[in-house]
């Protein structure tokens, strides 16, 4: 029985790493999260929202089920964006397919919480994302020294950049950041163009 156990997790684990390595984006697992985030989540979304004055404008990238806008403080104007669009009003975008919301005229403030690991070129992902708005906070899940790469692959994130790595493409893109909080083993920053 033991054995058996053994083999089914195995297998498990090796469908998730190849789906994660061959799939664009992993629309069921998105799909879930939209209806319902983990809950641990919600302490990254409210640290990020302690750093939001009352009354700007925030588009949310990967808003997955909404729970940064209950953090919110009043006032603020909160438009979700993701690859799941199952909530009203929620834009479209697929950044793995170079699909980026079109808006009117720029937000305050970009969010792009817990998304960045995913893409397939974070580089352009930053650098498009940070045209919508005139400030941005970002978290991101350092890779560091001791990681395994395996183990990150099996989250389904697609990249693996240390801090100085993703400080080092903020450089790239000219962009000014400060490292405003961390959480989790993530740092979050908040990015000026």
């Amino acid at each position: 029985m033991r054995i058996r156990t053994f083999f089914s997790k195995s297998i498990k684990v090796c469908f998730v790493a190849i789906k994660s390595l061959l799939l664009k984006n992993d629309t069921m697992r998105w799909k879930n999260i939209a209806k319902e985030s983990p809950k641990y989540w919600e302490k990254r979304n409210s640290i990020i929202a302690s750093f939001i004055p009352q009354g700007y404008s925030v588009i949310d990238i990967g808003s997955g089920n909404q729970s940064l806008k209950k953090f919110l403080s009043a006032g603020c104007r909160y438009q979700p964006c993701d690859l799941i669009t199952i909530h009203d009003h929620t834009m479209f975008c697929d950044f793995n397919s170079e699909i980026y919301p079109k808006v009117n005229s720029p937000f305050d403030i970009v969010v792009c919480s817990g998304v960045l690991e995913y893409a397939n070129d974070p580089l352009a992902v930053v650098y498009n994302l940070i045209k919508l708005g005139d400030s941005m906070l970002l978290s991101y899940a350092i890779s560091k020294p001791n990681d395994m790469r395996f183990s990150r692959i099996l989250r389904g994130w697609k990249n693996h950049m240390t801090s100085d790595e993703i400080e080092g493409m903020f450089i790239r893109l000219q962009i000014k950041w400060n490292l405003v909080a961390e959480w989790n083993n993530q740092n979050i920053y908040q990015l000026t163009k």
